[in-house]
């Protein structure tokens, strides 16, 4: 039984939360403090998450049953029951909440009820609306983001909100495009319009190129980096990789969940840890 709800929390969606931990790194806050402060955060989102996929595999438990992969979930196979589940998804948000409202003030708390106030929405009304489903999904990677900068007080730039939100919408639009593909989703909102996740992720990706450029020369790389033009470097990984895995999107060898074939992708953890090691050894903070 346990198994079960650990399953249908789906841990491996996790990973998504370590964006909470980007503003720290891109702003080079490398102070342990900072991090530790800012854990108890990631647990709670995990928490919260974990609380909207359980809502909606009980709202999509019928599609869920009839569907080659996801039939296999713990709701869609019966090793579970709703009120179950119900049961657990309380659980999951008190806990979530409590963490919010123990450690850290208001602005925080509001952040996470907004977030799940926006799922609910999109779950029931705004995923059936072409383009703004993208739109939507894409606005939860950003929450993410910014409720980790409101924590230890850090400002974004422009630049990074522009390059983290284009490659958000590159990924969610890469993510409609796999279902299509595959046939997955014969209720896709998209089936008539097969083209349109490629051609936005596409647009999606050379914004996120564009928008690391022109970052290269401005004054904020110059306060953060040694020399700029290592960058480039990274902007060139990270453009290829997205390349890549919208190619073997378009190619059907990724299905309907993107993510978890990032996870469980050598190439993604190498160009990862070399864009990782470009970043911090041209650092000026170290």
């Amino acid at each position: 039984m346990f198994i079960n709800f650990i399953n249908i929390s789906r841990p491996h969606q996790w990973t998504k939360n370590f964006l909470i931990f980007l503003p720290l790194i891109v702003t080079h806050q490398f102070k342990l403090s900072y991090f530790v402060n800012i854990i108890p955060l990631f647990i709670s989102f995990c928490f919260l998450a974990s609380a909207v996929y359980c809502y909606n595999d009980i709202k999509d438990l019928l599609d869920d049953q009839n569907h080659p992969e996801k039939k296999k979930r713990p709701l869609a196979s019966n090793k579970i029951t709703i009120n179950q589940v119900y049961f657990y998804i309380l659980f999951l948000l008190s806990s979530s909440f409590s963490i919010a409202f123990f450690f850290y003030n208001s602005n925080v708390l509001y952040v996470l009820i907004f977030y799940l106030l926006l799922n609910f929405l999109y779950s029931n009304y705004l995923k059936k609306i072409i383009l703004i489903d993208i739109l939507i999904l894409s606005s939860f990677y950003l929450l993410r983001i910014f409720v980790g900068s409101i924590v230890d007080n850090i400002e974004l730039t422009n630049y990074f909100i522009l390059f983290t939100f284009s490659s958000f919408i590159a990924l969610a639009s890469i993510k409609r495009l796999a279902e299509n593909i595959k046939n997955y989703n014969s209720n896709s909102i998209y089936k008539h319009f097969a083209n349109l996740p490629f051609v936005i992720a596409l647009l999606g990706i050379f914004i996120s190129f564009i928008t690391f450029v022109f970052y290269t020369y401005s004054e904020f790389a110059t306060i953060y980096y040694k020399n700029v033009y290592y960058l480039f470097i990274a902007e060139i990984l990270i453009f290829l990789w997205f390349l890549r895995i919208l190619y073997l999107t378009k190619k059907g060898k990724i299905f309907y969940d993107p993510v978890k074939y990032v996870i469980q992708d050598k190439i993604t953890w190498a160009v990862v840890f070399i864009v990782f090691i470009i970043l911090i050894s041209n650092s000026n903070i170290i």
